[in-house]
C-alpha cells in the first residue's frame, strides 16, 4: 500500500516539471567578458515560478562540483526570479565578466514541483552551463578533455 502511495505522490508532485525545459543548455564564449541568455519554456498547464541562482563549478564525472561564484567571476542577471504563464516563456539574460581564464559558470533555474504531505517542497533545479575560454571554439570541449571527462581522440 505504501508503494502505490508513494507512487501515486510522485506522480502528482512530478506533474508540474513534465514540461519544463531549459534552451540552450551550454554556451561558450571567447573574451573575459560574455554576454547571452536562456531561456525556460513552461509546457504546463499552470503557471510556475522560477528562481535563478549562479555559480562557478569545476567540471567532473557526474556533473561536476559547484561552488559559491569565484571573486574573479562577475555576473549579472536581469532578473534572478520570473513567473511563466502556462504554456509560456521566459529569458534570462546575463553579462558575465571573467577576470581569470578559463571561467565556468552554471545558472540553476529551479521550480517548486509541489509538496510532500509532511509540507517539505519538492524542487525541480534545471541548468545553463556558461564556459568562457580565450577562444570560443571548442571551450567546452577542451574544459572537459582538461578536467578528464572525456577522452582525448588518439592519433
Amino acid at each position: 500500500m505504501k508503494a502505490i502511495r508513494l507512487v501515486l505522490f510522485l506522480m502528482i508532485c512530478s506533474y508540474p516539471a513534465i514540461g519544463q525545459q531549459v534552451s540552450p543548455l551550454t554556451n561558450e564564449c571567447g573574451s573575459k567578458k560574455c554576454s547571452g541568455e536562456f531561456t525556460i519554456t513552461n509546457l504546463g498547464l499552470t503557471p510556475l515560478v522560477v528562481t535563478v541562482i549562479a555559480e562557478s563549478f569545476t567540471p567532473g564525472p557526474g556533473g561536476g562540483i559547484s561552488r559559491s561564484l569565484d571573486l574573479t567571476t562577475h555576473v549579472e542577471l536581469d532578473a534572478t526570479s520570473a513567473r511563466i504563464s502556462p504554456m509560456g516563456t521566459y529569458s534570462f539574460a546575463y553579462r558575465v565578466r571573467c577576470d581569470q581564464l578559463p571561467c565556468q559558470v552554471r545558472f540553476r533555474p529551479s521550480i517548486v514541483a509541489g509538496k510532500t504531505s509532511e509540507g517539505v517542497q519538492v524542487r525541480l533545479v534545471l541548468g545553463h552551463a556558461l564556459y568562457i575560454c580565450e577562444r570560443s571554439k571548442n571551450c567546452r570541449m577542451n574544459t572537459l578533455k582538461t578536467a578528464g571527462v572525456i577522452q582525448a581522440k588518439a592519433k
